[in-house]
């Protein structure tokens, strides 16, 4: 089937680079996989059942939220009472904090 679609040439060209760089064949199957992860990322959440871990990431001002933030830790611990805890340090992107980072 043939579409048409109105698209910014600003998103266009960046669309282009990024399948280009993936190594994808053309811009047909590059729009082909975008719209299937599309779909699955949008249905997948409702067809499951079980208990789900989300991940929520924000920057905040520590002294004007810290009592809030903990008693929000304390009550979303999971059934076997696991709180996890992800360390974002800022930087450029080579280095984070002393931490030399291999060349990408």
């Amino acid at each position: 089937m043939r579409t048409s679609f109105n698209i910014p040439d600003t998103v266009i060209d960046e669309f282009d680079q990024v399948w280009q760089d993936e190594g994808l064949d053309n811009r047909s199957r590059a729009v082909r996989e975008a719209m299937q992860e599309y779909i699955e990322s949008h249905s997948r959440l409702e067809d499951l059942s079980e208990d789900v871990i989300a991940l929520v990431a924000f920057d905040y001002r520590h002294h004007e939220v810290i009592g809030e933030l903990h008693g929000v830790q304390h009550d979303s611990h999971t059934p076997r009472g696991v709180v996890s805890r992800i360390l974002v340090l800022p930087g450029d992107r080579r280095t984070r904090s002393g931490i030399d980072l291999p060349p990408s």
